[in-house]
C-alpha cells in the first residue's frame, strides 16, 4: 500500500510539473509572439503610406487590383484613398463610423457587420492598442507564410479571432514583413482574400493636417469626414 501510495504522489508530482513547465513554456511563447507582433506594426502615432492592394474572389478569375495612399491618425482614424482602377475614399472614423467618398458624391456611411469590425480591427491594429488584440484574437508566428515565400528573414504573425461576433466576418489576418514593406492578408468567413502590400510610410508631426490633405483624393472632403 505504502509503495503504491509513494507511486501514485510519484506520478502526481510528475504530471503537475509538466502542467506546470508547460505552461510556463506556453506563456514564454506567447510573449514571443505578441513581441513579434509589436515588432511588425507601426511606431508612429501619425503616418501616411502607399498601398498596393490584390482581392481574390471566388466569383473572378484574376484577383482584383487597386493601388493608393492612406493617412492614420491614432486620435483621429484612417482615410483610405484608391487612385485606380476608380477614384475613392474610404474613412474610419475613431468613433466607429465608416463612409465612402467618391468625386462629386456626398459621403455615404457605409453599414455591414464586416466593415464594422475590420474598421475597430484597423484602428485597433495601427494605433497598437495590445490589450485590444490580445483579448479579441489570438496571437501565433507564421513559420509556414514565410517558408513558402522562400525568405527566412522576413517576420509573420497569423491572428485568428477568438470572439464570436469577429468570427462571424473574419477567418483570418496574416501579417507579414519584408525590409521596409508590410503586407496585411485578410480572410474572410466566404474563403476571399485581401493582401494589402504597404510602402513608403512617413511618419507626421502631431496636429499636423498636411499629409491627410496629400492622401485625400476627395478636394478634402474625407479629411473634414475624418476630423469632424
Amino acid at each position: 500500500m505504502k509503495d503504491s501510495l509513494v507511486s501514485i504522489l510519484s506520478i502526481s508530482a510528475a504530471f503537475f510539473l509538466i502542467l506546470f513547465f508547460g505552461s510556463q513554456a506556453v506563456a514564454e511563447q506567447k510573449n514571443e509572439d505578441l513581441n513579434l507582433l509589436v515588432e511588425l506594426l507601426p511606431k508612429h502615432c501619425a503616418f501616411t503610406g502607399d498601398f498596393h492592394q490584390k482581392r481574390f474572389v471566388r466569383s473572378l478569375p484574376a484577383p482584383v487590383i487597386s493601388q493608393g495612399s492612406f493617412f492614420f491618425s491614432c486620435q483621429a482614424g484612417l482615410i483610405w484613398h484608391t487612385q485606380s482602377p476608380i477614384n475613392e475614399s474610404l474613412v474610419y472614423v475613431e468613433n466607429g463610423d465608416s463612409f465612402q467618398i467618391r468625386p462629386k458624391q456626398p459621403p455615404q456611411k457605409l453599414k455591414g457587420r464586416f466593415h464594422s469590425y475590420l474598421s475597430y480591427f484597423l484602428l485597433n491594429l495601427l494605433a497598437v492598442e495590445i490589450d485590444y488584440l490580445v483579448e479579441n484574437f489570438s496571437i501565433e508566428s507564421n513559420l509556414d507564410s514565410l517558408a513558402r515565400a522562400d525568405n527566412k528573414e522576413g517576420l509573420s504573425i497569423v491572428l485568428r479571432p477568438l470572439s464570436k461576433s469577429i468570427k462571424r466576418a473574419i477567418r483570418s489576418i496574416v501579417l507579414t514583413k519584408w525590409n521596409e514593406d508590410t503586407q496585411l492578408s485578410i480572410t474572410n468567413t466566404s474563403g476571399e482574400t485581401t493582401q494589402v502590400t504597404i510602402e513608403n510610410v512617413k511618419e507626421q508631426m502631431k496636429g499636423d493636417l498636411g499629409g491627410c490633405i496629400e492622401v485625400d483624393g476627395s478636394a478634402g472632403i474625407a479629411c473634414d469626414v475624418l476630423l469632424q
